[in-house]
């Protein structure tokens, strides 16, 4: 929550709770608590601490790990790839106790990027290295060799081990990322303050895996720079079983690196009959990848029900210092919050919830589109009635009933916690049409390789290369298909589903459209 939202959050608790917030100093365990656990108000009935509030991370963290081992949970090797600090910062204990292993030593042969790699080595010029960091992206979609890009091949060379242990990370049938809170002198923070450290660490490892495919592809080691892709399309889908948003993200973002150097695969003559069918088969039968409505339902209902409850029980101040507060300034005064009726809030935040879910579970898409629609639009008239209250609101709000408060907070925390799910959505939807177009593609190179062309219309790729021809995701219609002087381009119309001649965000002026050019064009370097 932005510090903005923070400022318009207090006034409005003020609001609400009118005088009602205890004096400082009370302790939470010391007032009855003014909401029930049910499945209607806080969806979980257990486990419980000892002043009587659910302990969502405990119950969240249960349900992740289930059937996961230190054995078949590709974390676990993640930590050794990247070490006790990826992000600079150690990790708290309690993730490694999860995972069921011992922290990572202090110093080992750990994944470093290519820019530490460099400050090792002998002195560059900042020319030099401004080049060879703009390289290293992009030369992920496009085969070239070590004798281009010394440094950079030298930097995977040394990266061998550890990059071999992410591949081996891929390979696992398990994913579970602990979701720990942080903690300040205070205690425990709430489920928003976790860490997905290894998470982010992620990108780095897909961006090494193409950048090291293309590497192979460049000097002829195709079925190693297959393996290589291999292993990044596996992670992507990994990644998306975590429990958080961010990790459904950054999957989705691993899963775009690596169908990118995977279209580089499918030019004609960079593959053979054997080769080409053996990668379309690893590609069709990797494993799924979790729904954004999987966390929406999960983790982040979860997180917002803990944080209604973490208001009644430390009142406003625990959102404005829920990172800490500066050493040497004044202390926060938790206080709970009283006449507020909770239960309200609790079910208004689950109702909301379980419309999304509904929308999210629709089969078509045109109907999720609407649903998701509706939905955005009425949490932004619901943030646009809520508003900054004025004087009369004020008053209003010393009269109301608590029951009234409680739907009050409802509706506000719904309008500032509830994620912008909407543009997870269209990311998921992007993502599912961008598959559709790379099982296209395979057809097509597989296609090439029988009649050393390509199809004057896709409908000759049924029923031999494809069962059924893919529609357009967004539209339904048939994806736009048009053979070339050397190649073809294929692509869908995209969210706006306008068709947009082709272009994408990348172009000038810039389009909607996702796209398969083949040949491959040429990145700007």
């Amino acid at each position: 929550m932005s510090r903005s939202h923070l400022a318009v959050f207090g006034v409005l608790v003020l609001f609400i709770d009118g005088q009602s917030v205890a004096k400082a100093g009370d302790k939470a365990s010391s007032v009855k608590q003014p909401f029930t656990i049910t499945t209607e108000t806080t969806r979980i009935t257990e486990p419980v601490d000892k002043d009587g509030f659910i302990d969502y991370a405990a119950a969240l963290n249960d349900r992740l790990s289930k059937s996961v081992n230190k054995e078949n949970n590709a974390v676990v090797l993640l930590c050794q790839m990247f070490g006790p600090k990826p992000e600079g910062q150690q990790v708290d204990p309690e993730f490694y106790k999860r995972l069921g292993i011992d922290e990572p030593p202090e110093k080992s042969a750990y994944f470093v990027t290519l820019s530490k790699f460099l400050d090792a080595g002998a002195p560059l010029a900042p020319e030099e290295r401004a080049r060879l960091r703009d390289a290293q992206f992009n030369l992920q979609n496009r085969p070239w060799k070590a004798m281009e890009f010394p440094r950079i091949a030298a930097w995977l060379l040394a990266m061998k081990g550890p990059i071999g242990v992410g591949v081996d990370a891929t390979r696992r049938s398990r994913y579970y990322h602990p979701l720990i809170p942080q903690k300040n002198e205070y205690g425990r923070l709430s489920l928003m303050t976790s860490l997905v450290s290894y998470v982010q660490k992620c990108r780095e490892l897909a961006n090494a895996l193409a950048l090291r495919a293309m590497l192979h592809l460049g000097e002829g080691r195709n079925d190693a720079a297959w393996q290589d892709l291999a292993a990044c399309h596996r992670l992507a889908r990994l990644v998306t079983r975590g429990g958080s948003l961010i990790e459904n993200l950054v999957g989705m973002a691993v899963e775009h690196i690596a169908s990118e150097g995977t279209l580089s695969l499918l030019e004609p003559g960079r593959h053979d009959r054997k080769q080409l069918h053996g990668a379309w088969s690893d590609w069709r039968a990797l494993s799924h990848s979790s729904a954004v409505r999987d966390n929406l339902d999960l983790t982040e209902r979860y997180t917002t029900l803990e944080t209604v409850l973490m208001m009644q029980r430390y009142g406003p101040e625990f959102l404005a210092n829920m990172g800490g507060h500066k050493k040497g300034g004044q202390a926060p005064k938790f206080a709970p919050m009283k006449a507020v009726a909770w239960d309200p809030a609790l079910k208004n935040i689950n109702a909301m919830y379980d419309r999304i879910g509904a929308a999210l579970k629709e089969e078509e898409y045109q109907a999720r589109r609407d649903k998701v629609r509706q939905i955005e639009q009425d949490i932004r008239a619901q943030r646009a009635k809520i508003g900054e209250p004025g004087v009369m609101s004020q008053i209003a709000g010393l009269f109301a009933t608590p029951e009234q408060r409680g739907e009050r907070m409802g509706d506000i925390i719904i309008c500032l916690l509830i994620p912008a799910f909407t543009k997870l959505h269209d990311a998921e939807e992007r993502t599912k049409q961008l598959r559709l177009n790379m099982d296209t593609a395979f057809a097509l190179a597989a296609y090439h390789l029988d009649h050393d062309n390509y199809p004057t219309k896709l409908a000759e790729l049924s029923p031999r290369y494809l069962e059924r021809i893919p529609a357009d995701h967004f539209t339904g219609k048939p994806l736009t298909y048009r053979t070339q002087a050397v190649g073809y381009v294929l692509y869908s119309f995209g969210l706006n589903e306008r068709d947009d001649e082709g272009r994408t965000h990348d172009d000038d002026p810039p389009g909607d459209d996702i796209v398969v050019r083949m040949p491959r064009p040429l990145r700007r370097e």
